[in-house]
């Protein structure tokens, strides 16, 4: 999970989801990472959000597979 913005716009995001609206949300990417994101807006221990642990990266320089 990634971009411009790293994992903050997507955890934000899951972050309003679920209070607001009570959407169920899975977040996939860095665990490490996306728990600090979490903890940093008081959501670590949402019930509506679960994290997929997806340690690897793709880079620009990666080539595509066939």
């Amino acid at each position: 999970m990634g971009g411009d913005f790293g994992c903050k716009p997507a955890v934000e995001g899951a972050v309003h989801a679920a209070r607001e609206l009570g959407i169920l949300s899975i977040l996939v990417g860095d665990e490490t990472k996306l728990k600090a994101e979490l903890k940093r807006l008081g959501a670590l221990g949402e019930s509506r959000i679960t994290i997929c642990d997806a340690p690897e990266v793709i880079t620009m320089e990666d080539s595509p597979g066939v």
